[in-house]
């Protein structure tokens, strides 16, 4: 994972969206984030009027970000290529990514000896509960 991207809330937003649809490029990756809606009004604190309607995100991630940290994440693989077509009309290819299951992930995470990561602070909510585990078991040994 990236460090200091905001790539954790990427994760956590990106992960179960493209385990539920399975393998996409960055470019339809890039729109399905900038392009949801969220319920703000659920969250605590925020103002809101009474009928609160879903609005756009406020999170904005560019193709270039979005590339970045799907290319250094342990959670997601690159699976093939594929050409689009961009707005100007020209041709550029673009990587086609798919999901890899947690666990695995995690066992590849605990038995790394040298990082300058803190994953117990950067691990994503889903994988939290498999972190946990995994690194008692290690301690363990």
């Amino acid at each position: 994972m990236a460090r200091n991207t905001g790539s954790r809330r990427f994760h956590e937003v990106l992960y179960p969206l493209l385990k539920e649809q399975g393998a996409l490029s960055t470019t339809q990756i890039y729109d399905i984030l900038n392009n949801r809606s969220i319920d703000y009004g659920i969250k605590k604190g925020v103002r809101v009027n009474k009928k609160s309607t879903p609005r756009k995100t406020r999170e904005s991630f560019t193709k270039n970000q979005c590339a970045q940290i799907l290319r250094v994440s342990h959670f997601f693989k690159k699976v093939g290529k594929q050409t689009e077509l961009t707005g100007s009309g020209a041709r550029s290819q673009v990587l086609i990514y798919e999901t890899v299951p947690v666990e695995d992930v995690v066992k590849k995470i605990v038995n790394i000896k040298h990082t300058y990561q803190n994953y117990d602070r950067t691990m994503p909510d889903f994988a939290r509960e498999a972190w946990e585990k995994a690194k008692g078991e290690s301690e363990e040994e």
